[in-house]
């Protein structure tokens, strides 16, 4: 008797752990709800009703449709939500396109094979910057300028951008060229943005080096005791003088 009763208990503990679950297959799942909003970054709310644990795992890459506007992950998300509760969690994103969202974002099966590259990078780059990642994106599937990626921040050129806007392209331009030094972007050949970067004094330094600029050696500073007089003897005017009115030899 007392192993019968033991027995449901044994083959409870010998249940493997629920297997964690797409956001896809979260939508679809009875007794969850699952609700993506935001933007960059998307915001991810599970509600779960059921009587067990869940636990969401996105990879990076999901491109969310909102109407015609798309964003995509950049990094991989992790959900666990205990039985009979809700858990919140945002996850850094980017626009691959411009428009007018309809939200909630609904999961799509689309992928963008073109940002695996990035998407390897961000992974061991955690101090990437919000912008730069965002422009990053944008380079890399539809190769925008800087003149086009500040109308879509609302900045119409000629209007000046942002210092931060500034350092974020010339950031960018650097990963590109690490990422794919064979490829020439539109970013590398704006004028105006290298204009503006070499002006900065925060980019000045790593544009000089991404455009293949050298400035000539500096002279050396003269010496302090050609100007000053530190000691006797020194080359300084004192001392120059000095030495003039000192009797020569000669008599002369």
């Amino acid at each position: 008797m007392r192993f019968l009763l033991l027995l449901p208990l044994l083959l409870a503990t010998a249940l493997p752990a629920a297997e964690p679950l797409n956001l896809s297959a979260a939508l679809r799942q009875p007794g969850l709800s699952v609700v993506i909003t935001g933007g960059t970054p998307l915001v991810v709310t599970v509600t779960n009703q059921s009587a067990a644990p869940v636990t969401i795992a996105q990879p990076a890459g999901l491109i969310c449709a909102g109407g015609d506007s798309r964003v995509v992950t950049l990094r991989a998300l992790e959900v666990n939500v205990a039985a009979h509760a809700a858990a919140e969690a945002t996850v850094p994103a980017a626009f691959l396109r411009d428009g007018e969202p309809t939200k909630p974002w609904l999961p799509t099966a689309e992928t963008e094979p073109r940002l695996a590259p990035l998407l390897g990078y961000l992974a061991s780059h955690n101090d990437m910057p919000r912008l730069t990642a965002q422009l990053l994106v944008r380079c890399v599937v539809t190769d925008i300028d800087f003149a086009a990626w500040q109308r879509s921040l609302g900045v119409e050129p000629p209007a000046e951008p942002t210092p931060e806007h500034i350092v974020a392209a010339i950031d960018a331009l650097g990963v590109l060229r690490e990422l794919a030094p064979e490829k020439t972007f539109a970013l590398a050949t704006d004028p105006r943005l290298k204009l503006l970067a070499l002006r900065n004094p925060v980019a000045r330094r790593k544009a000089m080096q991404l455009y293949g600029i050298d400035l000539p050696e500096a002279p050396l500073p003269p010496e302090l005791g050609t100007l000053l007089h530190t000691k006797p003897g020194d080359n300084c005017p004192i001392c120059r003088q000095r030495a003039l009115m000192q009797p020569r030899e000669d008599g002369l």
